[in-house]
């Protein structure tokens, strides 16, 4: 928020993008909240843009399945597990940094707050459930938190 208020001062009263701001200020805190940390870089923007531009994308296949064929000259099928494969491992890097974070943690390093890839992850580890709650798990829920 602070550093949004120092944009906007130092703008000199030039004109500004409120709107852009306001998404990244919002961006940032569900990514601090979420994942712990926030995402300056244009790598989470792009996947998120991406992924809402295919969720948009009208499958033909999908009404008409003897005209699948069309969604695979579109390339959507390739797209789709592109981008599929993208999030898959920047969620999986994410999640191997808590964990190495919360080994040294156990190790007698500093204890930093939790956010919510912490708290799955100690949900996982107590695995008092009648349920499988596994990394493709704790992927779900982080993608489903970014997208509300």
């Amino acid at each position: 928020m602070t550093r949004m208020i120092d944009m906007i001062d130092k703008s000199c009263g030039s004109v500004i993008d409120l709107s852009e701001m306001l998404v990244s200020l919002i961006n940032n805190i569900i990514c601090q909240v979420a994942l712990g940390r926030t995402f300056s870089d244009l790598k989470l923007k792009d996947l998120l843009g991406r992924l809402q531009f295919l969720l948009g994308v009208v499958s033909v296949g999908t009404y008409i399945p003897w005209l699948s064929w069309v969604d695979w000259l579109r390339g959507l099928e390739g797209k789709t597990n592109k981008l599929a494969k993208e999030i898959d491992e920047l969620f999986d890097g994410i999640i191997e940094d808590h964990v190495n974070k919360n080994k040294m943690v156990d190790d007698g390093g500093n204890d930093q707050s939790q956010d919510l890839i912490d708290i799955l992850l100690d949900f996982q580890r107590e695995n008092t459930t009648n349920f499988i709650f596994d990394r493709d798990t704790i992927k779900a829920v982080i993608l489903k938190t970014k997208k509300a």
